[in-house]
C-alpha cells in the first residue's frame, strides 16, 4: 500500500472503513473473488523489485473479500478483517472478457492462479476519465469463477453508477413530464375538438330545427293554400249560383217591367181620358168662381156702407193697438235673446276649435312619432351591423358606422324636439289640473283623454310611474286623497304634490335593461366562428407550451455542454486535452466499445465532428439563465491508484 502521506490529495480511511462496515447501507453483492493488485494496494503482493524504491511492483493475482455499498467497491482479505481498499465506481464502464482474450489483450499480466477451467471470467473495470486530466485511473480487475457469477458482479457494479443512475433517473424523469406533457395536452385538445365537435352539433341542431321550422311553415302554407283553394272553389260556385240566381231575378224583373209598362201604357190612355174630363170641370169651376167674385165685390160694399158707425171702429182699433204693442215687445226680447245665444254659440265654438287643436296636437304628435321612427331605424342599422358587420368590407362597415352615428346625432336632436313639444302639452295639463283643484272642479273629458295619451308619451321619455300609498301592515293599497293634511312619506314628494301626474325627466328611453342605442357600435361574429377561433387559440397556447418546454430543455442541455467546454478549456497546460481520446493515444487500455467524452454527460456517442461543432457553437454567448455546473474535482483520483489503504 503507498502512503497517503506523500500525496498532496488527503482522504479519510476511517470513513470509508466505517461505510463499508456500516449495516445502515444496502450491500449490493459480496463474496470472494481474485483481484489483480500490486504491493501499494496489499501487503499480500510480494514486492518482486521490479517496480523500484517507492513504485508499485508487478500486480499480482490476489483472493479477496470483496462487498459492493453505495457507489464505492471494498475489498479485505476476509470477511471480518479491515478493509485494504476501496474502487470508486463513479463514471466507470465494466467490460467483460474471457481469461485468454484479456491476456492477449494486455488486460492482464498473467492467467489467474486457479486449476482448469475456473477462474476463465475477468471483468475489467474502467474510468471514463482516465488520463483526461493527464493522470492514469487505476482499473479494477476482477476474475470469477462462473459467467452467471461474473453477470451478476457486472450488473451490480453498473448499478453502483450513482451518476448514470442519476443521469437514466433524470431522462426518465424528463421523458415522463414530455409523456404526461404530451397527453395532458392530447386530453386539452380532445375536450378542444370534443366543444368544436359539441359546436357544430349544436349548430346542427339549431340548422335542423329551423328547417323543421321552415317544413312546418312550409305545411302550414300548404295547408292555407289549400284551404284558400277549396275557400276560392267553393266561391267561385257560389259566384256563378249567385250571377245565374240574378240573370233569373233579372229576366223575371225584364218581364214585369214589361208588364208594367203595358200597365202604364194603359194607364196613361186612362189618364188622358180623365185630363179631359178634368179641363172640362175646370173650366166650370172658373165659371163659378167670376160668379163668386161678383157676389164678393157686393159684400164690400155692404161693409163700407155699415162702417160709418164710429163706437164699433174704436173699440176695433184699441184692440189692434194693444196686440202691437204685446209684439213689439215679444220681438225685442227675441232679438236680445237671439243675440246672447249667437254670442255664447261664437264663444262655445273658439273653445272647441282650441281644445280640438290640442287633441289634434296629441293625436297627431309628429315630433314624438319621428323620433320613434328613427330611434327604430338606428335599432334596425345595429341589428344589420351586428348580424352582418363581419361579411362586410372595411369601407362597407365604415359606412355603415357612419350611418348609425349620423342616425344618432339625429335621435339626439329628434329627442330634444318631441320632449319640448311634450313639455308644452304637460304644461297646458298641468295649469287645468291646478285650475280644478283651486276651483274645487272636475278635470273635462277631453282632459283625460290629452292626459292618458301623455301619459303614454311619458312612457317613451323615460317618466316615473304613479306610485300608489301602500298599508305596511296588511300591505293593500290605499285610496290618495287629494286634500289630506299630513302625506304619507311612503309617496314621493312629486306624487304628493301632483298626484295625477308630472314631469319627471328620466334616463335615456331602453326598453331593454343594459342597452344602450346610443352607444357606438362593434362588429361582430357568429357563435360557430368564434367557437373555432377560441379552439384555434388553444390549440396555438398548447403548441406555444410545447415549444417553450423544448426550449427550456434545450437550454439545459446546451447549459450542460457548455460548463463542460469550459471546464475542458481551463485545463492546465501539460494536461492531456479531451481530443486525446478521440484520436485513440490510450496506450496499453483496452478497446472501449461506445465510450465518448460526452458520452457519460449528454447520452450516446458522438463522433469527434460534432464534438467541434458543438464547442464553436458553445463559445458563443448564452444567457443568464445557465445553472453553473458543480465541480469535477470529485472525479480526481490519486496517482498511487483507485484504491485506499488504511495503513
Amino acid at each position: 500500500m503507498a502512503a497517503l502521506a506523500a500525496s498532496p490529495f488527503w482522504l479519510d480511511c476511517h470513513a470509508f472503513q466505517a461505510l463499508c462496515r456500516s449495516a445502515d447501507v444496502h450491500v449490493r453483492i459480496k463474496g470472494n473473488v481474485l483481484l489483480l493488485l500490486d504491493n501499494k494496494q496489499s501487503a499480500a503482493v510480494e514486492d518482486d523489485g521490479t517496480g523500484g524504491v517507492g513504485c508499485a511492483s508487478r500486480p499480482q493475482w490476489i483472493k479477496r473479500f470483496c462487498v459492493v455499498k453505495a457507489n464505492m467497491l471494498g475489498f479485505a482479505p476476509h470477511s471480518d478483517a479491515p478493509f485494504e481498499g476501496a474502487y470508486l465506481l463513479e463514471d466507470v464502464e465494466v467490460v467483460e472478457y474471457s481469461a485468454r482474450e484479456a491476456l492477449v489483450e494486455g488486460v492482464i499480466p498473467a492467467l489467474p492462479p486457479v486449476a482448469g477451467e475456473a477462474a476463465q471470467h475477468v471483468l475489467c473495470v474502467s474510468n471514463k476519465r482516465d488520463l483526461v486530466y493527464g493522470r492514469p485511473i487505476r482499473r479494477l480487475v476482477l476474475a470469477l469463477t462462473s459467467p452467471l457469477l461474473a453477470q451478476s458482479w457486472k450488473e451490480k457494479v453498473e448499478e453502483a453508477n450513482f451518476k448514470a443512475a442519476q443521469t437514466e433517473l433524470s431522462r426518465l424523469r424528463t421523458e415522463s413530464r414530455r409523456e404526461r406533457s404530451l397527453v395532458r395536452r392530447d386530453h386539452e385538445k380532445n375536450e378542444i375538438c370534443a366543444s368544436l365537435r359539441q359546436t357544430e352539433l349544436a349548430e346542427m341542431e339549431s340548422l335542423r330545427t329551423e328547417l323543421l321550422l321552415e317544413i312546418q311553415r312550409l305545411q302550414q302554407r300548404t295547408v292555407r293554400l289549400q284551404a284558400s283553394g277549396e275557400i276560392t272553389e267553393k266561391a267561385a260556385a257560389e259566384y256563378i249560383d249567385q250571377k245565374i240566381n240574378e240573370i233569373s231575378a233579372l229576366q223575371s224583373q225584364l218581364a214585369e217591367e214589361l208588364r208594367q209598362k203595358a200597365m202604364l201604357k194603359k194607364t196613361i190612355a186612362d189618364l188622358r181620358e180623365h185630363a179631359s174630363k178634368q179641363h172640362h170641370r175646370i173650366a166650370a169651376l172658373e165659371a163659378e168662381q167670376r160668379q163668386l167674385a161678383c157676389r164678393h165685390t157686393e159684400l164690400l160694399k155692404d161693409l163700407e156702407d155699415a162702417s160709418d158707425n164710429p163706437a164699433r171702429l174704436s173699440l176695433i182699433m184699441s184692440r189692434i193697438r194693444s196686440n202691437n204693442q204685446r209684439l213689439t215687445v215679444e220681438n225685442k226680447r227675441l232679438r236680445e235673446e237671439n243675440r246672447s245665444l249667437t254670442r255664447h254659440f261664437h264663444e262655445i265654438e273658439e273653445k272647441f276649435e282650441d281644445k280640438l287643436k290640442m287633441v289634434r296636437t296629441v293625436a297627431e304628435a309628429g315630433d314624438v312619432f319621428d323620433f320613434l321612427r328613427k330611434w327604430l331605424l338606428c335599432s334596425e342599422n345595429k341589428v344589420k351591423f351586428y348580424e352582418m358587420g363581419y361579411k362586410m368590407t372595411e369601407e362597407e362597415a365604415q359606412e355603415q358606422r357612419r350611418k348609425i352615428q349620423r342616425l344618432q346625432n339625429e335621435i339626439r336632436i329628434a329627442e330634444a324636439v318631441a320632449r319640448s313639444s311634450y313639455i308644452s302639452v304637460r304644461s297646458i295639463l298641468l295649469d287645468e289640473q291646478l285650475k280644478s283643484y283651486t276651483r274645487s272642479a272636475e278635470i273635462p273629458s277631453m282632459y283625460s283623454f290629452v292626459k292618458t295619451s301623455l301619459d303614454r308619451f311619458g312612457w317613451v321619455f323615460g317618466e316615473i310611474e304613479l306610485v300608489k300609498p301602500v298599508d305596511r301592515v296588511h300591505g293593500v293599497e290605499l285610496p290618495y286623497w287629494l286634500h289630506a293634511s299630513q302625506g304619507d312619506p311612503d309617496v314621493p314628494l312629486l306624487e304628493r304634490t301632483y298626484p295625477c301626474g308630472g314631469l319627471e325627466s328620466g334616463s335615456r328611453f331602453s326598453l331593454v335593461k343594459g342597452v344602450d342605442v346610443m352607444r357606438p357600435v362593434e362588429s361582430l361574429i357568429p357563435l360557430g366562428r368564434f367557437m373555432a377561433l377560441q379552439a384555434s387559440y388553444k390549440m396555438l397556447e398548447i403548441d406555444h407550451q410545447e415549444l417553450e418546454d423544448n426550449y427550456q430543455r434545450a437550454l439545459a442541455e446546451l447549459s450542460e455542454y457548455r460548463n463542460l467546454v469550459r471546464d475542458l478549456g481551463d485545463a492546465p497546460a501539460g494536461i492531456q486535452k479531451p481530443s486525446a481520446l478521440f484520436r485513440g493515444d490510450r496506450t496499453g487500455a483496452p478497446p472501449r466499445k461506445g465510450v465518448s467524452f460526452f458520452g457519460s454527460v449528454a447520452g450516446p456517442k458522438q463522433p469527434a465532428g460534432t464534438v467541434k461543432s458543438t464547442r464553436s457553437s458553445l463559445s458563443k454567448p448564452t444567457d443568464g439563465r445557465i445553472s453553473p455546473r458543480t465541480n469535477a474535482s470529485t472525479d480526481l483520483v490519486p496517482e498511487s491508484g483507485s484504491t485506499f489503504s488504511d495503513d
